[in-house]
């Protein structure tokens, strides 16, 4: 299998959760499909939960750093 191509989410404080699904779901649905898979992960400034616009938290793995100069960073 081929090396997954990255990407790195940075949620920020009442992100909308509409632009991160919207962001997400196409790459989840196209690694059914195709042989280079995608791969993410979520980040925030601090490394904690990120409220969305309606006060949903979200887990985050880790904060925004050097680690995540792998792969594209989409900013939500």
């Amino acid at each position: 299998m081929a090396e997954p191509q990255h990407f790195v989410f940075a949620l920020v404080d009442e992100f909308t959760h509409l632009a991160f699904s919207c962001a997400v779901e196409p790459l989840r649905i196209a690694n059914r499909y195709i042989s280079r898979p995608y791969a993410w992960r979520m980040v925030s400034m601090d490394g904690e939960p990120v409220a969305d616009r309606n006060g949903v938290k979200v887990a985050v793995e880790g904060r925004l750093d050097g680690s995540c100069d792998k792969g594209t960073l989409i900013v939500i």
